[in-house]
């Protein structure tokens, strides 16, 4: 798609390291790295029906998400991220580029969105602590 809209790009699979405005991280097991020196990130999977990847990898380094229609793969963390605003979500490729090009004009709302993201992350942890606490009064008549 990028070189379809002429789009200049650098390439990680490529070993493609040049100053490009765009850097497409194209590779298994590497998205912390990546999303620590972004500025956003958009979830893949989002714009066709796939359900999108999993959004708080990048909202726990507090980079703002932008998201297509589709994110059913995680129903309980994307309408907190929308609803805090710490999440966009666009319907086209071109919404997509209208939203980057706002983030790149608007550098003090993307750093926003990255705090409001953090934050539902923040509100998210203690998972198993919350469980056990809840099972702890049944784990508790067990021989």
């Amino acid at each position: 798609m990028l070189s379809e809209a002429k789009v200049s790009f650098a390439r990680w699979s490529n070993n493609d390291l040049t100053d490009q405005s765009v850097f497409l991280a194209d590779t298994m097991g590497e998205m912390l790295t990546f999303f620590d020196v972004a500025h956003c990130a958009f979830i893949g999977e989002s714009l066709i029906d796939r359900g999108g990847h999993y959004p708080l990898e990048a909202a726990a380094l507090a980079v703002p998400v932008i998201i297509g229609p589709s994110h059913y793969n995680f129903k309980h963390v994307f309408p907190q991220l929308i609803t805090k605003q710490a999440c966009t979500e666009v319907d086209s490729p071109s919404s997509l580029c209208n939203q980057l090009t706002l983030y790149t004009r608007s550098p003090e709302q993307t750093k926003c969105e990255g705090k409001e993201a953090f934050k539902i992350v923040e509100s998210n942890c203690g998972a198993i602590e919350k469980t056990i606490n809840i099972r702890a009064p049944y784990l508790s008549n067990q021989p």
